[in-house]
Parts: C-alpha cells; structure tokens; sequence
C-alpha cells in the first residue's frame, strides 16, 4: 500500500479549528485511505472555517462536520513540508470560549494522530507501471515514458516506480528507427497492476489485433489509470475504453480519429486526463504527462527535479495546443513571425491569400513578406504552400486516403493542381510517391 507522503495543511488546520467545538474521528478504510468525520448532526447548517495559522493569509476550509478524505494511494498529494510542534498546537488549540475541555483535549489528540501518521516517514511501496510496447514504436515515445520513472526514483529518497515492458507476443519489439527493444513478457500473461501505458506507433491496426484488443478491455479494469500513448489511443477507443471521454490523438492523426470515433470529445492537446483514462499525442507530450502523473502522485518538488535532470525548461500543461510546426524560441522571439505560421497552420484546408492573411494578423503585406525574408529566407506564399504539400505527403504516405480527399484536406480544388504541385516539390506524383513508399510506411 503505498503511504500519503504529503497532504495540504490548510485544508487539515482548517479543521483543527473546529476541533475544539467538534469532536473528529480518524479512520482507515479498507482501501487505506484516512478519513476525519465529525459528531456534528447537520454539517449543511454548519459555518464554514478559517485557517488559524500563524502568519499565513486566512482562508476558507470546509464547513464544520464535513468528512476531510486523504487518498493514501496518493491521488491528491502536493503538499507543503511542515515542522510540527505538539505543545504548540494543544496550545493555540485552547480558546478561552471553549466550555467542554475535556473533549477539546480528545480532540487535539485525535488531530495530531492523523498528522505525526501522515507525516512520518514510512516505507512505500513503488508505484507498478506495465508498458505495452507495440512495434513500429517511436523510440522517442519510449524514452519518454520510462526516463521520467527512472530519473524519479533517482531523486526520490526511495524507488516509486517500477515497471516492465511486455510486447503483444512476448518477442522483442523493433522500432521504427530499426532497434528492437528487449521485453520482460507478454501482455497475454498481465494481470493487474497500479498503471497500463499502450505505446504504439504505425499499423497499431495490424498488430493490435482482435485478440489483443480483448484482453486490453478485460485487464484495463484491474488498473488504477491506463493511458494510451501516440497512437495507443487508437487502441482504447477500439477497446471501448474512451467511450463518452475526452481524449487526443497525435496532430496528423487527430482528424481521422475524430471521425473514426464520433462519441469520443477529441481535443487537439498535448495530453488529456479523462478520470483513470489518459491519452498523449506524441513523445514531447508524453514526457509532459509523465511529468504531470509524478507531479499528481508525489508532488511538484519530485517532478521538478525530474524534470531538471533533463534540462527540460518549459513544461506544458494538458490543455497546450499540439502544433503542426515546432516553433522552438522563434515563439518568444519572433512573436509576429510565430502568430503568422499558426494562422498558416490553422487554415491548410481554406488556405487565405496572403493579403487576407496580413489583414488578419494586423499587418502590412510588406511587414509579413519581410518577417518570412528576414527569419526564414522564403516567401510566405512558398511557405504556406511547402505547409499544405507537407501535410498531403503525409496522408499520401500513411493513410489509405484518396488523393481527391487528400487535395481538398490540403486545400487544393483541382486534382491535376495538386498533382502537379506535388510532383514539382517531390519529384514524383503522388500517386507513384505512394507506391514507391509502400503506403502506411513509417518515415
């Protein structure tokens, strides 16, 4: 079972407040989580109460009566470090007003239990992580997620994860940058654990096959959180697992997916938490997650050293837009620049001219031919064009997509323009690119 390390002390203080006019109870469940209830009969007429710390701004707590939950799994942690002085408490805990001393004392001591049990140190037990690993992976995608495991037992005082990697076969796994990957078993023989991580890459299709779709429906359900990552997404939603959730999918996937499952809530994060299931759209995101889940389970100050150790600087939140151009310190250093890439990006299907462009950016047509001159030595007519032809080669290469639907996806009205636009920046039609290329075949 693993022990609450942290919990928010206001929260509890707020509660010690009223400790002296009701009498709280702690308990443990079956499940290990501690609970505070009080012997008030009617909690919705009670007042709320304020925070009694000494120098700390006043704030509202819960109202008296109400039971205070602390998840000993760890699911509500971020809490600050507190040095605890017992005769100091008892002591700002006895208010002259206070008739019935003799409970108030009870009292006192029932709270300081619950803090000397939750703050003492105590043996944890690692977090158990199963990755699914499935081939034609990203390596990156990998790295991501076991790297911030590894770095977080390193700087945390004791190991809170382990994990191992299983392949749908119990076989190694190749990747798509050709190096394969050692596997500790197969999925077929998982059984139950704390968090299930589906890493998949190109043609989850044909190695995520019926057979496997059906144990990952039926083991999901003895996993705390399972997350589907890349396109392991693809996979949940097979499995029914998103049915009615919000999840993601990677950018160039993200429109096929919404259509594919209509009663999903697609969004075009970095990464969506939708109760215990969550989805990432690629390795930069996932490592963002991996971030987010030991920041959820251990606290900030762990997922800042982690993310220290890597020299990460700027960690992004769930609901960050995934970009379909990485913009890098461009962003914050050519904030005109960027604004005119991301309108380009969010206009390929109806592509604008550029005079419409410029007027939506704020900006002479002169302005916006000299940004894309000066940072990028091109037009913005050839940029935005090398944008729409980017994303066609994509879906001419990895969807089954026809190239009409292509076209009209990359905002071209004509068949034969797209055609010739494309074999005059490829060198070869898009047609003859798909057959040379196998279709479906990684990059």
């Amino acid at each position: 079972m693993v022990g609450v390390e942290r919990f928010e002390l206001p929260t509890l203080w707020s509660q010690t407040r009223c400790a002296t006019r009701l009498r709280y109870t702690p308990s443990v469940s079956a499940n290990g989580e501690i609970h505070v209830s009080s012997g008030a009969r009617n909690s919705k007429s009670a007042k709320p109460c304020e925070s009694p710390l000494p120098g700390k701004k006043r704030r509202v707590g819960p109202p008296c009566g109400s039971p205070t939950r602390f998840d000993n799994f760890g699911w509500g942690v971020g809490v600050q470090d507190s040095a605890l002085d017992p005769a100091a408490t008892t002591e700002f805990l006895r208010p002259s007003s206070c008739r019935n001393r003799g409970s108030r004392i009870d009292t006192v001591r029932n709270i300081f239990d619950i803090l000397r049990m939750v703050s003492e140190p105590r043996m944890r037990t690692p977090l158990s992580v199963t990755v699914v690993l499935l081939p034609e992976s990203s390596i990156m995608s990998l790295a991501s997620t076991l790297d911030p495991m590894r770095a977080a037992n390193r700087v945390a005082p004791e190991p809170i994860f382990s994990w191992k990697i299983v392949s749908p076969d119990g076989l190694p796994v190749a990747l798509t940058c050709g190096v394969e990957i050692a596997v500790d078993g197969s999925f077929a023989d998982v059984v139950s654990g704390d968090v299930l991580l589906v890493i998949a890459g190109f043609n989850q299709d044909r190695y995520g096959d019926r057979a496997f779709i059906g144990k990952l429906t039926k083991v999901s359900r003895h996993f705390a959180m399972v997350a589907g990552i890349e396109s392991g997404c693809w996979l949940l939603a097979r499995s029914g697992l998103l049915d009615g959730s919000a999840a993601t999918a990677h950018w160039e996937e993200l429109e096929d997916f919404a259509v594919a499952f209509p009663t999903l809530d697609v969004r075009a994060d970095r990464f969506v938490t939708s109760g215990r299931f969550w989805t990432s759209g690629g390795a930069s995101p996932t490592f963002d997650m991996m971030l987010h889940l030991i920041r959820e389970r251990f606290g900030s100050a762990i997922a800042l050293d982690v993310a220290s150790v890597f020299v990460y600087d700027v960690t992004h939140a769930a609901t960050d837009a995934q970009p379909l151009v990485s913009l890098g310190r461009l962003g914050e250093e050519r904030p005109e620049l960027a604004r005119a890439i991301g309108l380009m990006e969010r206009t390929i299907d109806r592509p604008l001219t550029i005079g419409a462009l410029s007027r939506r950016l704020g900006m002479s047509t002169r302005k916006l031919e000299m940004l894309f001159a000066r940072d990028l030595e091109i037009s913005p007519g050839r940029y935005y064009l090398r944008l729409r032809l980017s994303a066609a080669q994509r879906m001419v290469r990895d969807t089954r997509l026809s190239m009409r639907e292509v076209a009209l996806r990359c905002g071209f009205d004509s068949l034969s323009a797209f055609s010739r636009s494309f074999r005059n920046h490829f060198g070869a039609s898009p047609l003859n690119f798909r057959s040379e290329t196998g279709g479906r075949r990684p990059a």
